[in-house]
């Protein structure tokens, strides 16, 4: 189709375009190979970004090789697609894969993409001013930190609003979701700050970021209104009892909502607690510990080489030869003497 050769044409299709027209396309070998070297270099960044990490935090170790890893730079980055035949692409890429492995595994929890989403070198890029002015437009580290403090101002604002022009109970039944809410962020402040700092933060966690700050709230709220006594036997007794009454249990029921949404496993053992006292004990399987450390490779022993088993020349089996009991010849009959009479 193309007027290249047979063992050069790697696949051809078909594509059926917006007006109707059919057009062919070739893939050669050649561009199929360019294609998969795009891929190595790709992956011959990342392999470099680990390389200068694991060099910054003195985790480099004498069995690596620099001189094999930049041999790799130069047939993925200057050597053209068409020098390049398959065989020494496959060697080139089990190279590179054992190099990635060798260097992760020292770097580990830290990845190519934590270093990347904490690095100010890859800033995301927003398609207005006011997104980037609300959402952030530097790293993906970077813009949480942005994004958590419009989240924070918000809390704040509702907390001062519900103050100033709340109902009494509308304070009650609100602080403990706002302050749980302002729990979990102060949660996800600390942990971010830690991943930040040890080039850990991983974008694929995000979505549970976000849900834990909304648990908080709702963990915040749901302890408080079912298990705190003043707002289950009523808002009017508290008013009944004073404004000092009031003041005493609207921070208990506060802080209450805090704590369970900063920890969200308080309120989990809070509920389990619950469970057990109202519930009778029962009987329970045995639980598989799923937490037990495995054994890693590093700590199973090599197993030893497989001996060839010694040549035995086997004996030529002897075959019992039965005994042979003589047998006694029949007695010659004594010859017969004739009488002769005269």
């Amino acid at each position: 189709m193309s007027g290249m050769p047979p063992e050069a044409e790697l696949a051809a299709e078909s594509l059926i375009s917006a007006d109707g027209e059919i057009r062919n396309f070739t893939y050669s070998r050649q561009d199929a190979l360019a294609i998969q070297n795009a891929n190595y270099r790709h992956r011959y960044l990342e392999l470099e970004e680990l390389l200068e990490y694991a060099v910054e935090m003195g985790k480099l170790t004498p069995d690596i090789s620099l001189e094999e890893i930049k041999s790799l730079k130069k047939l993925f980055f200057y050597t053209p697609s068409h020098q390049s035949d398959v065989a020494t692409l496959c060697r080139a890429e089990a190279q590179l894969e054992w190099h990635y492995n060798q260097i992760a595994v020292l770097v580990a929890p830290v990845t190519s993409c934590t270093l990347r989403a904490t690095s100010e070198d890859y800033p995301v890029v927003r398609k207005s001013r006011l997104a980037a002015y609300f959402l952030g437009d530097a790293s993906v580290a970077s813009n949480c930190f942005r994004q958590m403090l419009w989240i924070a101002m918000v809390l704040v604002g509702l907390m001062f609003y519900f103050r100033l022009f709340g109902e009494p109970n509308t304070i009650h039944y609100m602080d403990p979701f706002l302050f749980g809410a302002v729990g979990s962020l102060i949660y996800l402040y600390k942990v971010l700050n830690e991943c930040h700092t040890n080039r850990t933060f991983d974008p694929s966690k995000m979505t549970t970021d976000r849900l834990r700050l909304f648990m908080g709230a709702l963990s915040g709220g749901l302890i408080v209104n079912l298990f705190d006594p003043s707002i289950i036997s009523g808002v009017n007794e508290v008013a009944q009892a004073g404004a000092t009454a009031q003041k005493s249990s609207t921070f208990s029921a506060a802080a209450l909502g805090f704590l369970a949404g900063y920890s969200v496993d308080f309120f989990y053992g809070t509920l389990d607690r619950l469970i057990k006292n109202l519930l009778p004990p029962r009987d329970t399987p045995d639980v598989v510990n799923t937490n037990a450390v495995m054994p890693s490779l590093s700590m199973i022993p090599k197993p030893a080489p497989i001996s060839p088993a010694p040549s035995v020349t086997p004996e030529p089996a002897s075959i019992p030869v039965p005994e042979i009991t003589p047998v006694a010849a029949p007695a010659e009959p004594a010859p017969e003497t004739k009488t002769v009479h005269s």
